[in-house]
């Protein structure tokens, strides 16, 4: 009876054992999962707060842009609004306004001795058509005068015969 009490007593302390080995399991297996979760809630804070930094540093590179573009604004504005950008500005304005003037003064005395040009054969045209038409004319009246005086010698030789 010792001995089955000894083996009893055996049994249960193995029992024991067991059970507390599965406890001591339980309890690792809820530590890894804690553990677990730790490191889960651990990389989540990290990627949050590393989207929060991108966040500000998106805010920030905003920011810094639009007030170099204002910077830049009002530099361009200031620079408008001095008395040496509008010197240069009419500087540029009449250097520009006399080669225009210069290149439309050249095209007007281009068109005019093209005009001058034309109107000069024109009128030797003129002259030389009068000149023909006179010298025809002068051709005519001498046959007329021609055909008149052999008229008369006709005449005349009629009288005298």
């Amino acid at each position: 009876e010792r001995e089955k009490k000894g083996r009893e007593k055996e049994k249960e302390k193995e029992k024991r054992e067991r059970e507390k080995e599965k406890e001591r399991a339980k309890e690792r297996a809820k530590g890894k999962e804690a553990e677990e979760k730790r490191a889960n809630e651990a990389e989540e804070e990290a990627a949050r707060r590393q989207k929060r930094l991108l966040s500000q540093e998106k805010v920030i590179e905003e920011e810094v842009a639009r007030r170099c573009e204002a910077e830049l604004q009002r530099r361009f504005e200031m620079r408008l609004a001095s008395d040496s950008w509008q010197d240069e500005v009419k500087q540029r304005l009449e250097a520009e306004r006399a080669r225009v003037k210069e290149r439309i003064d050249k095209e007007i005395e281009e068109t005019k001795q093209r005009i001058l040009a034309e109107l000069a054969a024109k009128e030797d045209e003129k002259r030389q058509a009068l000149e023909e038409l006179e010298g025809q004319k002068q051709a005519e009246e001498q046959q007329e005068r021609a055909k008149r005086a052999a008229e008369l010698e006709e005449r005349a030789r009629q009288n005298e015969e």
